[in-house]
């Protein structure tokens, strides 16, 4: 158990296990799932005292929830982070941060046919564009992302470089021309954020060519450390972790990469880490610190509302965060996992 989760590690794994053993008995006459909340919430309450339960296994129903008809855990967005102008601005400062080292793992090639899902502000879309000299798909689900992603590359004059389509993940928009044509599918920071991640990845070795690539990309929480460690932190994390749990998503879904490239049907070929941390007198410091802040700030309503902690307590592990930031022997270590396979011949 880590140095993030053991302050709840045991009421976390039972919250858990009361949430998936109760979707998978859901009342049918309770199409809307209001009922089902309701019980799911007595079982939360009941499992609390629960000092053991199973372990889940790889192979089991790892996202039941999203299998069931009218389950949903809390009435919360995907995307807990919103898509408002602040939470824009954080993402545009993430891709600055990431796309170099991102584009250099995904190593598209000249000429390649790609497909970006998830693309978001489109700043990494364009990237690969200009890497294969050939435009890419972009597919996106929030209508506010494309109306900012399409602004920012029209200011850069790179329009040509991508066309921005809305859709969903797990079922993007594209002709049968298209499906199964593309040489390499992409996606980063979506898989944590979706209720069954195996739907979008399947979706994604449909749409590339047999011997075409298929790169994701996304966060293990548990990996973040900080130290010396602000007071808080762990209280606080654990909270932000538990709302992705809640919510019916995966904040572990980095370390199942491969797993999901497998049962999606294809071979998976390598796994590695994109590094996404750094240290006092480190240019990059300052920007991380920031971006850990904006990250856990915006779900910070989310968090008290489902009294996931304290609002004082929240208030006060951020503040620690800002007073670590201006440290000069601290250190962020944290990296982003990354996953490559092919479609099968």
């Amino acid at each position: 158990m880590s140095a993030f989760s053991s302050a709840g590690g045991i009421t976390f794994a039972a919250e858990r296990w009361a949430l998936n053993t109760y979707s998978c008995h859901q009342d049918r006459r309770d199409p809307d799932g209001l009922a089902t909340r309701t019980r799911i919430s007595k079982q939360i309450l009941a499992a609390r005292d629960i000092e053991t339960v199973p372990e889940r296994q790889e192979g089991d129903a790892i996202w039941p929830n999203s299998r069931v008809p009218g389950f949903i855990p809390f009435e919360m967005p995907d995307y807990i982070h919103g898509t408002a102008p602040d939470e824009r601005s954080r993402l545009s400062a993430l891709n600055n941060l990431l796309n170099s080292r991102t584009l250099a793992e995904i190593a598209p090639k000249p000429g390649d046919h790609v497909l970006d899902i998830g693309s978001g502000l489109g700043q990494l879309s364009r990237a690969i564009a200009s890497a294969t000299q050939r435009t890419v798909i972009g597919i996106e689900y929030s209508p506010d992302q494309i109306a900012e992603a399409d602004r920012q590359a029209a200011a850069a004059n790179e329009s040509h470089l991508v066309e921005f389509r809305q859709g969903d993940a797990a079922n993007p928009p594209l002709s049968d021309s298209e499906r199964g044509a593309f040489d390499l599918a992409h996606t980063r920071f979506v898989l944590e954020h979706v209720k069954d991640p195996l739907a979008v990845v399947r979706a994604m070795v449909a749409a590339i060519r047999p011997g075409g690539r298929i790169v994701i990309s996304d966060d293990d929480h548990d990996v973040l450390r900080l130290h010396p460690e602000p007071p808080g932190l762990r209280e606080l994390w654990n909270a932000y972790i538990r709302l992705y749990e809640r919510s019916g998503m995966d904040p572990y879904v980095g370390r199942r990469l491969i797993w999901l490239l497998k049962h999606a049907g294809a071979q998976p070929t390598r796994n590695t880490w994109v590094w996404f941390g750094a240290c006092s007198g480190n240019p990059e410091f300052e920007p991380i610190v920031r971006n850990l802040i904006r990250v856990v700030q915006s779900a910070r309503e989310q968090i008290i509302q489902h009294e996931l902690l304290e609002a004082d307590a929240f208030d006060s592990a951020i503040e620690q965060i800002r007073v670590f930031g201006k440290r000069d022997d601290a250190a962020v270590w944290f990296a982003m996992a990354l996953a490559e396979g092919n479609r099968p011949l």
